[in-house]
């Protein structure tokens, strides 16, 4: 179980619980509010601040890898989803946009994190964004609002 910290890391746990010392992820410029994995369990998306950080964990995890950063969002980050297929990630911020995004097609940075705005596309929407919930065919993205309003995308 992974879970974001007051520290600015994400941590770790092992089930059934062990002795052994959670894992840490640190270096995060903020909390880390949210976490999103994709259903094939390569991508590890996290969201604190108005950026978001993927980390491509197949093999041996996500030590000494680089990680991609998505950056776009006029707001804080605050909701993240992939989509079943693991194509897209959707983002929403506190401002009420919501971003598409294609990690296992983007290019990953070389020798550092360098934050892209390469979204595949941006929608508004009238208050800040609570959740979002692919369909169950993964065409549409419901999003919910803190207005109390949901709207949906669709793919």
């Amino acid at each position: 179980i992974g879970a974001g910290t007051q520290e600015n890391t994400i941590q770790f746990f092992r089930l059934p619980s062990t002795r052994e010392e959670p894992l840490r992820m640190s270096g995060y410029p903020s909390k880390v509010k949210h976490l999103a994995w994709d259903s094939g369990a390569r991508f590890l998306a996290s969201g604190g601040g108005d950026m978001i950080t993927i980390w491509d964990v197949r093999g041996q995890g996500p030590a000494g890898t680089i990680p991609l950063q998505y950056a776009g969002h006029p707001g804080l980050i605050s909701a993240l989803a992939f989509q079943k297929t693991g194509e897209l990630l959707a983002s929403g911020c506190a401002s009420g946009k919501v971003r598409l995004w294609n990690p296992a097609r983007s290019r990953w940075p070389e020798s550092k994190p360098e934050p892209v705005d390469r979204s595949l596309a941006a929608f508004d929407f009238p208050s800040g964004i609570l959740c979002l919930k692919w369909s169950p065919d993964q065409k549409a993205l419901a999003v919910g609002c803190q207005d109390g309003s949901v709207g949906w995308i669709r793919i």
